[in-house]
C-alpha cells in the first residue's frame, strides 16, 4: 500500500506525545478549627448610635428607565356663545298643542291619517263632519315635520 492518501478518509496526522512530569508533592488539605462564639454585647440605651463608616460611599440607584417626561397641559375647552348671544335668533314656530288628538275629537274628526311623503316631508289627512248628514269634509295639510303638519291641520279644521 505505498499510495497516497484515499480520498473521503480521515486525514491522516502524526500521533500527540505528551510529556509527563513528575507528580508535584501536595499537601494535607487543612480544615480551619471553630472558634467558640459569643453573642454580641446589647448596645446601652444612652449610647450614641454608631456611625457609619466614612470611607464607603452611598449606595447608588441604577434605573433602566428613562424618567417620564412632564404630560402636556391640556387647553382649557371653549364655550361658544348661544345664537342668542350673538343676536342670531331662530324664528320660533307657534308651539303646537301637544294634546292634538284631544283637539280633533273636540272637532268632530271621525278619522285621521299620517303619510311620509318622499324627500322627508309629511302630510296629514283627516274627516270632518259637516252640517249635512252622511256627508264629511276631507282636509289635509302637508309640512317638513309631522307636528307641524298635524299644527297646519287643525288650523284649518277651526276655521271651518
Amino acid at each position: 500500500m505505498g499510495c497516497g492518501p484515499v480520498f473521503g478518509s480521515l486525514p491522516m496526522a502524526p500521533p500527540i506525545q505528551y510529556i509527563q512530569q513528575p507528580p508535584a508533592q501536595v499537601a494535607p488539605p487543612r480544615f480551619p478549627t471553630a472558634a467558640p462564639v459569643t453573642p454580641p454585647a446589647a448596645p446601652l440605651a444612652s449610647a450614641a448610635p454608631a456611625a457609619a463608616p466614612a470611607s464607603q460611599p452611598p449606595p447608588r440607584t441604577v434605573r433602566g428607565q428613562m424618567p417620564d417626561e412632564p404630560a402636556e397641559k391640556r387647553p382649557a375647552l371653549m364655550q361658544l356663545p348661544s345664537p342668542e348671544q350673538l343676536g342670531i335668533a331662530s324664528p320660533s314656530a307657534p308651539a303646537v298643542n301637544q294634546d292634538w288628538t284631544g283637539r280633533l275629537q273636540q272637532l268632530g274628526v271621525s278619522s285621521f291619517h299620517f303619510v311620509n311623503l318622499p324627500g322627508g316631508a309629511w302630510q296629514v289627512i283627516c274627516l270632518m263632519p259637516t252640517g249635512k248628514p252622511g256627508h264629511q269634509q276631507h282636509l289635509e295639510a302637508q309640512a317638513a315635520t309631522p307636528s307641524e303638519a298635524v299644527r297646519l291641520v287643525l288650523d284649518k279644521a277651526e276655521k271651518k
